[in-house]
């Protein structure tokens, strides 16, 4: 890959469109100006805000269905335990 690289052409999928490739290799005239992964770490910094946001969200959501759940759970229990014992019921 280094080689390519420095003899001025660079895999395919570099190229910006098919019709400049030379052997299935692009020239450097026809490159991309940032790589994939400069690209996905700016992608990344842009939403990551928006994404920690929703987290958070999805976070508070399921700490309050547990919770409900739990009082839900006792809920049932103290009614059972009122139910079956004969003499709380008189």
């Amino acid at each position: 890959m280094y080689m390519l690289c420095v003899l001025g052409l660079f895999p395919g999928s570099c190229c910006k469109d098919n019709a400049s490739k030379v052997d299935g290799r692009c020239i450097e005239s026809n490159t991309w100006d940032k790589g994939c992964t400069k690209a996905l770490i700016d992608y990344m910094k842009l939403y990551l805000g928006s994404l920690g946001y929703i987290a958070i969200g999805v976070a508070v959501v399921e700490i309050l269905i547990v919770i409900s759940a739990c009082c839900l759970s006792r809920e049932i229990n103290n009614k059972y335990a009122t139910y079956s014992n004969p003499k709380a019921r008189a």
